[in-house]
């Protein structure tokens, strides 16, 4: 019993002599580490690719990246959104870390999928994921498919109508009702921007969807009656978003078998319900919305 008693002090002391050695150990692999990171990974090269409308210079520039900046301790999301809020035609940004000492800017461009016809001579430009990258005076060569029926001319270059910016608003509205604040800007401007572009991309994806080709404008005006201008002759009564995609089928055989003389309107926006369209032989000019018609027809 006497020598147990003796036994376990000893077993206890060992114990902390190896915890204590493995800590020192630790530490000083910990310390090394950080050393190299800072001696030896310190960034003397960036470059930038993917650059079709910015220079390299003018990315780089953006990104806040520094020469003798240490690699690991680029913000990565942080260079994305700084590069996007100056470029409005940058989608995407990835970051690259080439050991030991260089990073490129992989740029992601994107282009213009939609003009938004706003007030006299002034249209807005969207990409497909919903930002304005422009506000322009002239999109006549653009070969763009018009949006009429709304306005974002006052909303600034840079803008997302997408859910997660709506989201961040209502947030901050909610918040601010809490402390009888105001609600935050644009608010409503991103409510009525997300409403047209879902309605939009349900007409575009249902158009690419079918092979059906020149749309000339999509009207948003009542979102119970989307319709389209095909090749500035026919105007075509689509009714809700609800089965497009065999709405616009149905509308291609219509204009089969009207010729390609055909100028008027047709209907199938109870086609999915009743396989039937309506067509009629008519002067559409005082149905066209009228910016389209003083900046197009």
């Amino acid at each position: 019993m006497k020598r147990a008693r003796y036994e376990q002090p000893k077993k206890k002391k060992k114990r902390r002599r190896l915890a204590a050695t493995i800590a020192f150990i630790t530490a000083v692999v910990a310390c090394a580490a950080v050393i190299c990171l800072l001696m030896f990974f310190n960034i003397s090269d960036i470059t930038a690719s993917g650059l079709v409308r910015y220079t390299t210079q003018e990315i780089v520039d953006a990104s806040g990246i520094q020469i003798g900046q240490n690699i690991f301790a680029i913000d990565s999301k942080k260079v994305q959104q700084r590069i996007k809020e100056r470029f409005p035609y940058v989608d995407q940004v990835r970051l690259h870390r080439y050991l030991p000492t260089s990073v490129e800017l992989e740029v992601v461009e994107t282009q213009a999928a939609v003009a938004v016809v706003g007030a006299p001579d002034r249209y807005t430009l969207l990409s497909k994921s919903d930002r304005i990258v422009e506000q322009v005076q002239d999109v006549s060569t653009e070969g763009l498919p018009l949006v009429v029926g709304t306005d974002f001319t006052q909303l600034p270059v840079g803008f997302e109508a997408t859910q997660e910016a709506l989201d961040t608003l209502e947030k901050q509205a909610r918040d601010n009702q809490k402390k009888k604040l105001d609600p935050p800007p644009l608010l409503e401007e991103t409510r009525q921007a997300l409403d047209v572009m879902v309605m939009v991309h349900y007409v575009l994806d249902a158009a690419e969807q079918t092979g059906f080709e020149g749309i000339r404008y999509i009207d948003v005006s009542d979102p119970l009656c989307l319709t389209v201008l095909y090749e500035d002759r026919v105007l075509i009564k689509l009714g809700t978003e609800l089965e497009l995609p065999y709405k616009l089928k149905f509308a291609a055989t219509v204009l089969e078998e009207s010729g390609d003389y055909f100028s008027g309107t047709v209907d199938v926006s109870l086609s999915a319900t009743n396989q039937r369209a309506y067509s009629r032989e008519e002067d559409i000019m005082p149905l066209l919305q009228e910016d389209y018609l003083e900046g197009y027809y």
